[in-house]
């Protein structure tokens, strides 16, 4: 499952109603008669926080995150998120690797590249799975992609991913990092396979540890 990510602007949302709450504190005080007519609501209020909460136990309020606010739908095992803005669709996209957790065995292989997206951090929507030169993902493959990379540069999407040429458990065998390219309008089914670059490394696992390795 992917759990929320705090942003600029969930953090904004919080320090909104910090500020609320402390707006409102200063009318209780500028406004002795509240006090009397609010005085109930806020010792049941009061008790109630005094109690310990778990995150997971939290109504989802309006305006709040689910949690978790995706999982994938065909076999419960999005991991690897990574979030870019698309300003030619004018929404947030994450890509990751759909794992195929609920099976009894090759759980990491056989494994497509799933993609979401989001106008506002809040609603999100499963897009489906990536494309790589034309071959449709899928939730059952018989390669493997693994820990998408993701940037944007000017109307291009650039994505560096593990790949192997076989779903065989429990690893696939050797890999690769490959480098695709789309274009910003199909960030999805758009990508093609453009270069291998040569990390130095016989099996890589995921891209940000190949680079932190050339670092």
């Amino acid at each position: 499952m992917i759990y929320s990510i705090m942003t600029r602007k969930v953090l904004s949302l919080l320090v909104a109603a910090i500020v609320s709450l402390q707006m409102g504190s200063l009318c209780y005080a500028e406004c002795p008669d509240k006090v009397t007519a609010d005085r109930e609501a806020n010792n049941e209020l009061s008790r109630s926080m005094r109690q310990p909460v778990h995150l997971y136990q939290l109504p989802d309020a309006p305006g709040a995150v689910a949690k978790p606010f995706f999982a994938d739908p065909y076999y419960n095992g999005s991991c690897d998120p990574e979030i870019v803005w698309n300003e030619v669709e004018n929404q947030w996209f994450i890509y990751y690797t759909a794992r195929r957790a609920t099976r009894r065995a090759a759980t990491y292989v056989g494994t497509a590249l799933g993609v979401i997206s989001s106008p506002n951090l809040l609603h999100w929507t499963f897009r489906g799975y990536c494309s790589f030169d034309g071959k449709q993902g899928q939730p059952d493959n018989d390669d493997t992609h693994w820990a998408p990379g993701v940037i944007v540069h000017g109307d291009s999407l650039h994505m560096f991913a593990t790949y192997k040429d076989n779903a065989e458990p429990p690893w696939g065998g050797s890999g690769e990092i490959r480098h695709y390219v789309a274009p910003l309008s199909d960030p999805i089914h758009g990508w093609k396979l453009i270069g291998v670059p040569n990390f130095n490394q016989p099996d890589p696992i995921d891209v940000s540890k190949s680079l932190t390795r050339i670092a």
